[in-house]
């Protein structure tokens, strides 16, 4: 993976001690990180931890109330930048630094799993976490548990269920249907919506879709196995992947053709109609709402097509190098429990894994943005019914030379068998490095 390789490159001109305690690392930081004497106890009757994240990725007052939920227990946060801090990780752990008593880590969690000896193994004593996983979505649980089933080196924080965000004016313009069960049925596959995105450009010239590289990760996440077996075996030269690739190429006249989801021209389009639909996660429900503002009332969300998916989602492991395992796992513990995963859902739009959330009557709420549908009801549905995928060790490295094979079939006309073929090459080349 670029990112590994290059975090190997960079712990060779690093000290071994670099991160320790993150000295000089660190960008942020919030709770009581430099004060011993915090609310009058002594360092002596505290018991501190730090825990390392991102912005948010937990609620921070939450982190803040865990002395008086775990008396005697202080939990101290040192925040990094989300786009580096998997690289800080590896650093780290290359390097044999010292890591936080408590590390969240995203999806990313499987390029640290060939690393799971320098976590605990929360399956072993004194934490037995075997006896919480049926408190939590299935799939999500084993996110963080190495290919063979004998570690787990995190619990899950939230995750990242798909669906289909679509305009019911602009479907409507369409002479397509606006309601979600309705529109769900009609484009319950990859082939429907096809259907309905030339339906949808012949009658309004509005593109259906954002871009295709968006397209192929929905339809590969979609799927009980991706790119990599939990062998850590590559195989995304197998027929699941090569049918992704091609159906996603035939997209290519019906998106908007903008190069991701998080730049202006994104927030543009959805904002000026120019795009009928997207398919993405529950977290780009705000997202959308900020750079979409003037289209409140019109969107719609319904099931994606060909069924549910995850993009996204963390979870929070304990490295060995932790001198007070067992009070981080029980600071975990009530961090994640289903009162507290609700209040981060609603404080921070961290979608809950935490089953007792998720079936909770305060996930559904109505959204006027949506045109007062109850979105989440779509969600919950979607995050229980997520494959168990494993996404392994490199995934994203070999991922993007499908992402730069579809952009040039997007962008440049690129032929679809040429593309697939030198994908493979890039892939073959990168086997050739591991």
């Amino acid at each position: 993976m670029k990112k590994r390789l290059m975090a190997l490159l960079l712990c060779l001109a690093m000290t071994a001690g670099c991160l320790a305690g993150c000295g000089g690392q660190k960008e942020s930081s919030s709770g009581t990180a430099g004060n011993e004497n915090a609310g009058g106890d002594s360092s002596s009757d505290v018991i501190e931890l730090e825990m390392w994240c991102w912005q948010s990725s937990i609620h921070e007052e939450l982190v803040e109330q865990v002395e008086e939920a775990i008396p005697g227990v202080r939990v101290n946060i040192n925040k990094f930048n989300s786009e580096n801090m998997e690289e800080k990780v590896l650093t780290a752990l290359a390097s044999d630094s010292p890591l936080p008593d408590i590390l969240v880590m995203d999806d990313w969690v499987s390029n640290i799993l060939p690393s799971a000896d320098k976590f605990n193994n929360l399956l072993d004593e004194p934490f037995l976490a075997d006896q919480y996983k049926d408190q939590y979505v299935e799939w999500k649980w084993k996110n963080a548990m190495t290919g063979d089933g004998e570690k787990l080196i995190a619990i899950p924080i939230d995750a990242g269920p798909t669906a289909m965000y679509y305009r019911a004016d602009l479907f409507e313009a369409a002479g397509l249907p606006t309601e979600p069960d309705e529109v769900a049925a009609l484009m319950s596959d990859w082939d429907g919506a096809l259907a309905a995105a030339k339906q949808m450009k012949e009658k309004t010239g509005v593109y259906m879709f954002d871009f295709i590289k968006n397209l192929f990760l929905m339809m590969i996440s979609q799927q009980e196995e991706g790119l990599i077996n939990r062998n850590d075996e590559f195989i995304g030269d197998q027929d699941h992947v090569k049918e992704a690739f091609y159906k996603a190429a035939e997209f290519s006249d019906y998106v908007f053709g903008m190069p991701d989801m998080y730049g202006t021209e994104w927030g543009a389009a959805m904002n000026n109609g120019d795009v009928a639909a997207y398919c993405g996660a529950v977290w780009t429900l705000e997202m959308l709402k900020s750079t979409a503002p003037d289209t409140a009332g019109e969107w719609r969300v319904t099931s994606m097509p060909g069924g549910p998916a995850n993009n996204g989602g963390s979870c929070m492991g304990i490295p060995v190098t932790s001198e007070h395992p067992e009070e981080a796992f029980e600071v975990i513990l009530w961090l994640q429990n289903a009162e507290n995963q609700l209040t981060a859902l609603e404080t921070e739009s961290l979608f809950p894994t935490n089953l007792e959330a998720v079936d909770s009557p305060e996930v559904l709420k109505e959204d006027e943005f949506f045109g007062g549908q109850k979105v989440n009801e779509i969600f919950v549905d979607a995050v229980k019914n997520v494959p168990s995928q494993y996404l392994g060790l490199n995934y994203s490295a070999f991922r993007q030379y499908f992402y730069d094979e579809l952009m040039l079939i997007q962008d440049a006309g690129k032929d679809v068998d040429e593309a697939w073929e030198d994908a493979m090459k890039g892939c073959e080349a990168l086997k050739a490095t591991l």
